[in-house]
C-alpha cells in the first residue's frame, strides 16, 4: 500500500498492489495510532487506488486487506510508514527516486555487504530485509517466496550506501533486500519508492545453529550414559560437557576426546562408558569450521545405578577458603574428583578439627557459600565420597577470619559516566566508567584490588590494550590527563568477556571520605566498525577475593556495596560510519525583550554546532523558520548569518564574520536559507553562529518575531565518509522580540536589550541631573498633556 509520508493538503491518493486472487475487493482503514485500536474504514471496493479527502492535520496510519465477497479475506497489511498532514507547511519537495545498483553476494559467510548506488542529492536510505528459513540446503532457490515462511525487518537506516549484514544461524537461510531513499522535510521523512528486490543471498559458512533436541539417559547396569542429539543447522560435529551439577560451574569435556575424530552430523546416539553410580548432567553445542553455537543443556540429569565404584575416590587436590569476610559470606571451592559422587565439607574453630561440624554433606557441587557466622576464625576441610566410601581429607590452605562489624566500602557508578561513547579503533584515553568511592563513616578503609569485567560484541582481550585507574584530583567529575592522578595501570583483559584485576591499589580513604575514580581504556586498533564494549565493576559477592577493601586499623576485610556498576556502551566507528553533530543554544544567547521599530543588528538566535571526534564536518546550509504575530516579509528588511567570533552572543560588525549574503523573507512565517558551503567544523570542535535581523521602521507595535531551527534545518556532510551528518538537539527555538510602542520606552539603538547601568541628563547650567529626578517632570508633563488634549 502506497501513500505520501507528508503533505500540506487535506486530500491524498492511496494506491496498492493487486491481490493475486481473482475477483478480489479491498478495504482500507485509517487510524491515528499504529496499533489500529480505533480504525475508520475509508474505502471498500475493487479499484487499486482512490483519493481520500477532508483529513484534519495530524499523523495517521493506513492498512489494507483483500477479500472475495461472501468468501475469504487476507490478513491486514499495514503501510510501512505514517502520513503527516500539516496544512501550514510549504509544498514538500519531490520524493527521491528509487536507488539503483542494489548488489549482494550470491553466497555469504558469517557477514556480507549490501551496496547500492548513492543518489546525487543528500538523502538517507532504508534497507529492508526478507529472511527465509528452514529451507534445506541443496533445494532450488524459491521464486515468489509466497509458499515459504519468511520475516521482514529493517536492516539499515542511515546515510551510507552500504551496510554490513551479520546474520546469525543462517546456514539454511536465504536473504534478499530492497532499498529506498528519503529526505527530511520539517522533521518528517519523504520516502521514495522501494527498489526492485535484490537477488537472493545463500547463507553458508556461518556458525551452526543449536540442536533442536538433546536428551541424556543413564543405565541401571553397565555404567553407561546415552546422549541423543539432533542435527544443528550447519554443524559438522558436537562438543559435550559433563558436570555433577545442573549449573555447570565445573564442567568437564567428555566428547570429543582431545585428538579424537569428530562424530558425523545428524541424529545420533553417543554412548559414554565407565560411569559409576550417581547423577550426571550434560550439555551440547554444535561446531563447524566457522564457529560454535550456544550450549543446549539436557532437561534433566542422567542417573546411573548398579555400577558401584571399584574403590573410594582420591582426595580433592585443593580447597579454597576466602581469607576474610564480613559475617554475611564465606566462599569455599575445591577441585573435583572423577570418581566422586558427592563431597563432604566440615567446619571447625580449631585447625586440629577436634569438634568438626558438617556444613555440606553428600552433594555433587564443588563449591559452597556460607553465611551467618559470628566473629572469629574458621577452618575448613573437604573429602570426596562414592559408594565405596570417602577419600582422605583435604584441608583448606588458610582459615577464614570473620569480622563482626558491618562496615562497608561503597563503589557505585558515577552519574557523570556517559551512556554511550563512539570511538575510532585505536582510541586512547577513553573514559569507560566513572565511580563514586566512599569509605564507611565509622572506619578508614584501604582499597587493595578492583576487578573489572568486560562484555560486548568485540573481542575485549585483543582490542583493549590497557586499563588505567585515575583519581579525580580537582573534583570536577571530568578526567583530565596530566591533572588527575594515576592510581594504578593494568594490562588488558585475559580473555573475551573476561575480567582484569587491578592489583595493589593501596588507596586509603579516611572514615566517611569520598572521591571519584575514572576507569580509562586504551584500544589497540584491531576492533572492527560496529563492534562494542562495556567495562563494568561486577557484583562484588561473585568475586570475593579480588574486589577487596580492609579496615585500616584492624586489617579485617570490609564488604563492597553498590556493585555491579555498568560502564558506557563504547562503539567503534566503521570505515564508512559518518560522524554526528549537535546543536545547542549559546550560553551567551540574549533573552526575550522589546525593541523599537527600525532596530538594526538584532540577534534573533545565538547557537553553537558541535562536531564529534569522528570526522571534519562540512556545512551545506542553515535554514530558519520565521514565527510570531509579525509579518517577516514586511517588517524585516534583511536577515543575515554570522559567526560569533568573540562568543558574546551579540553582533559586532568589526569582529564577527558574515556568512553568505543577506536574505529577505518572501512570506509571513516563511523560511530563509543560508548557503554555508565552505564552513567547516573540526573534529571535537564547534562553530558559534548568530542569526541577525534588521527591522523596518514600519514594524507595528506589539508584533512579535522569533526564528527557529527545525529538525532538518542544519545540513552538513562528513569530509571522510561523504555522508549526510545528522544533527542532535533540534528543533531549537530562537528568542522572541516584541516591537515596542513609543511610550514603552524601548531600548532605542540597543538591540541587545540589555539595561544600562545608569542614565543621566544635563540641566540648563550643564550639571548632570539623575534621570530618576527628571522622570517625575516627564510623567507630570505627559499627564498634563493628556488631560488638556482636545477631545476627539
Amino acid at each position: 500500500i502506497s501513500f505520501p509520508s507528508v503533505t500540506n493538503r487535506p486530500d491524498f491518493v492511496v494506491s496498492w498492489d493487486a491481490s493475486t486472487t481473482t475477483g478480489a475487493h479491498y478495504r482500507v482503514q485509517i487510524d491515528s495510532k499504529p496499533d489500529f485500536n480505533n480504525p475508520q474504514e475509508i474505502y471498500d471496493g475493487d479499484e487499486l487506488s482512490f483519493e481520500y479527502e477532508g483529513c484534519a492535520n495530524g499523523t495517521y496510519y493506513l492498512q489494507i486487506l483483500a477479500y472475495v465477497p461472501d468468501s475469504s479475506c487476507s490478513m491486514w497489511k499495514a503501510g510501512d510508514h505514517a502520513i503527516c498532514i500539516d496544512t501550514t507547511l510549504p509544498d514538500p519537495p519531490a520524493e527521491p527516486a528509487a536507488p539503483t545498483g542494489l548488489t549482494v553476494p550470491s553466497e555469504s559467510g558469517p557477514a556480507f555487504t549490501v551496496t547500492w548506488t548513492r543518489l546525487p542529492a543528500v538523502v538517507l536510505y532504508q534497507l529492508k530485509q526478507e529472511y527465509m528459513f528452514r529451507i534445506p540446503m541443496g533445494y532450488p532457490v524459491p521464486t515468489g517466496w509466497g509458499f515459504y515462511q519468511s520475516t521482514f525487518s529493517t536492516a539499515y537506516d542511515g546515510a551510507n550506501n552500504s551496510v554490513q549484514i551479520a546474520p546469525v544461524d543462517c546456514d539454511d537461510a536465504w536473504f534478499k533486500y530492497q532499498v529506498r531513499a528519503y529526505v527530511m522535510f520539517h522533521g518528517h521523512p519523504i520516502y521514495g519508492p522501494w527498489s526492485d528486490w535484490s537477488a537472493e543471498v545463500t547463507g553458508i559458512n556461518a556458525p551452526p545453529g543449536l540442536s533442536a533436541m538433546f536428551s541424556a539417559s543413564g543405565s541401571t547396569t553397565g555404567g553407561t550414559v546415552t546422549l541423543s542429539v539432533s542435527a544443528g543447522n550447519g554443524a559438522t560435529s558436537y562438543e559435550f560437557e559433563e558436570d555433577f551439577s545442573s549449573d555447570f560451574k565445573n564442567p568437564v569435556q567428555v566428547f570429543p576426546v582431545v585428538g579424537g575424530d569428530p562424530q558425523p552430523v545428524g541424529w545420533g546416539n553417543y554412548v559414554l562408558s565407565g560411569k559409576t553410580d550417581g547423577t550426571y548432567f550434560y550439555r551440547v553445542r554444535s561446531v563447524n569450521g566457522y564457529g560454535k553455537s550456544d550450549w543446549r543443556p539436557c532437561s534433566c540429569g542422567a542417573v546411573v545405578t548398579g555400577c558401584p565404584a571399584p574403590a573410594p575416590p582420591s582426595a580433592p587436590q585443593s580447597l579454597y577458603v576466602s581469607p576474610g569476610q564480613i559475617s554475611c559470606w564465606i566462599r569455599l571451592s575445591w577441585s573435583g574428583v572423577a570418581a566422586a559422587s558427592s563431597y563432604q565439607v566440615q567446619e571447625d574453630t580449631s585447625p586440629s578439627f577436634g569438634n568438626p561440624v558438617d556444613v555440606s554433606s553428600f552433594w555433587a557441587q564443588t563449591y559452597n557459600t556460607l553465611s551467618g557466622r559470628a566473629a572469629g576464625t574458621y577452618y575448613y576441610r573437604v573429602r570426596a565420597v562414592n559408594s565405596r566410601g570417602p577419600s582422605a581429607w583435604c584441608n583448606g590452605s588458610n582459615p577464614c577470619v570473620v569480622s563482626s562489624f558491618s562496615a562497608a566500602a561503597v563503589i557505585v557508578r558515577n552519574s557523570g559516566t556517559p551512556s554511550f561513547r563512539d570511538i575510532v579503533p585505536a582510541a586512547s584515553g577513553v573514559v569507560a566508567l566513572a565511580l563514586d568511592v566512599r569509605a564507611d563513616p565509622g572506619r578508614s578503609v584501604e582499597f587493595r584490588t578492583l576487578t573489572l569485567s568486560a562484555s560486548g560484541s568485540a573481542d575485549d582481550c585483543a582490542d583493549i590494550a590497557m586499563i588505567r585507574l585515575y583519581r579525580d584530583v580537582d573534583g570536577d567529575g571530568v578526567w583530565t590527563e596530566g591533572t588527575d592522578a594515576l592510581i594504578k595501570g593494568s594490562g588488558g583483559f585475559g580473555s573475551d568477556n573476561g575480567t582484569v584485576v587491578i592489583q595493589n591499589i593501596n588507596r586509603l580513604l579516611a572514615a566517611g571520605a569520598a572521591e571519584i575514580w575514572f576507569v580509562v581504556a586504551d584500544f589497540s586498533g584491531s576492533a572492527q566498525g560496529g563492534e562494542n564494549f562495556t567495562i563494568s565493576v561486577p557484583y562484588a559477592n561473585d568475586y570475593p577475593c579480588v574486589i577487596t577493601a580492609v579496615d585500616y586499623q584492624t586489617g579485617l576485610p570490609i564488604g563492597i556495596n553498590g556493585t555491579p556498576a555498568s560502564g558506557a556502551l563504547i562503539t567503534v566507528y566503521g570505515d564508512g560510519t559518518p560522524g554526528f553533530m549537535s546543536v545547542s543554544a549559546s550560553s551567551a544567547a540574549p533573552a526575550d525583550c522589546g525593541i523599537p521599530a527600525g532596530s538594526a543588528s538584532v540577534v534573533m538566535a545565538a547557537f553553537e554546532i558541535f562536531a564529534n571526534e569522528r570526522e571534519l564536518v562540512e556545512l551545506y546550509s542553515v535554514a530558519f523558520n520565521g514565527v510570531g504575530s509579525g509579518d517577516e516579509s514586511g517588517c524585516v528588511s534583511s536577515a543575515f548569518l554570522a559567526e560569533d567570533v568573540d562568543g558574546d552572543g551579540a553582533y559586532t560588525a568589526s569582529v564577527d564574520r558574515k556568512i553568505d549574503y543577506s536574505k529577505i523573507f518572501s512570506a509571513d512565517d516563511g523560511t530563509v536559507v543560508f548557503d554555508a558551503r565552505g564552513e567547516t567544523i573540526m573534529p571535537n570542535g564547534s562553530l558559534s553562529l548568530l542569526l541577525v535581523y534588521n527591522f523596518n521602521t514600519s514594524a507595528p507595535a506589539g508584533a512579535t518575531f522569533r526564528a527557529d531551527l527545525s529538525a532538518g534545518s542544519v545540513q552538513a556532510t562528513g569530509a571522510v565518509s561523504l555522508a549526510s551528518i545528522p544533527a542532535d538537539g533540534l528543533p531549537l527555538e530562537g528568542r522572541t522580540v516584541t516591537i515596542a510602542s513609543e511610550d514603552d520606552g524601548g531600548s532605542g539603538d540597543n538591540p541587545g536589550c540589555s539595561a544600562p547601568a545608569s542614565l543621566s541628563t544635563v540641566d540648563s547650567a550643564g550639571a548632570m541631573v539623575p534621570f530618576l529626578a527628571l522622570g517625575a517632570s516627564i510623567m507630570l508633563a505627559r499627564l498634563f498633556r493628556r488631560r488638556n488634549a482636545p477631545k476627539g
